[in-house]
């Protein structure tokens, strides 16, 4: 599967909070949220936001989750929904919401591969598919660490276009 067509697969969402409280029986320190999202409703998450966010400082709050990755119960409680977030310098995480208002539930823009090509998406040129007469060798390409990208040459759909795999070699 292409990375766009990945991507397109999933469903974010903007949705508020509505309530947050420590989650007692997690391993790692992190709150119970419950976000409403507008016409999907409200939905629950287990969120390790603990060292920049305080309970009371999340209620009311803009933000932005993946709605569609299933439910998994962490420490007795179902975590419906993926919050997302990024790292600062630190490696706390720093939440993403919208910079203004927007309706509860609504849903991140996702351009289409067609469209997306047809504006020069940049593409990764690692991956992209190698046109040569030759017949099909393999091209090894030296990356950063201890891993080797490998690109197939020759007649296209014979091969893998490429793939990744850990050198011996450090």
């Amino acid at each position: 599967m292409e990375p766009l067509q990945a991507f397109g697969l999933l469903d974010l969402r903007v949705g508020r909070v509505l309530r947050a409280e420590p989650h007692e029986k997690a391993r790692k320190p992190s709150y119970k949220l419950w976000i409403d999202f507008g016409p999907l409703g409200v939905r629950t998450s287990s969120a390790q936001i603990t060292e920049l966010y305080r309970p009371e400082d999340l209620e009311g709050r803009l933000v932005v989750a993946a709605v569609n990755l299933g439910t998994r119960v962490i420490g007795g409680f179902p975590s419906e929904v993926l919050v997302l977030g990024v790292p600062d310098g630190a490696g706390r995480v720093v939440l993403l919401a919208p910079e203004r208002e927007v309706p509860l539930g609504a849903r991140s823009f996702k351009y289409p591969t067609a469209a997306f090509a047809a504006v020069g998406a940049p593409q990764n040129p690692l991956l992209a598919p190698v046109r040569s007469s030759h017949a099909a060798k393999p091209r090894r390409r030296r990356l950063a660490g201890a891993v080797t990208l490998v690109r197939w040459r020759g007649r296209s759909g014979s091969r893998p276009r490429a793939r990744a795999r850990a050198s011996a070699r450090g």
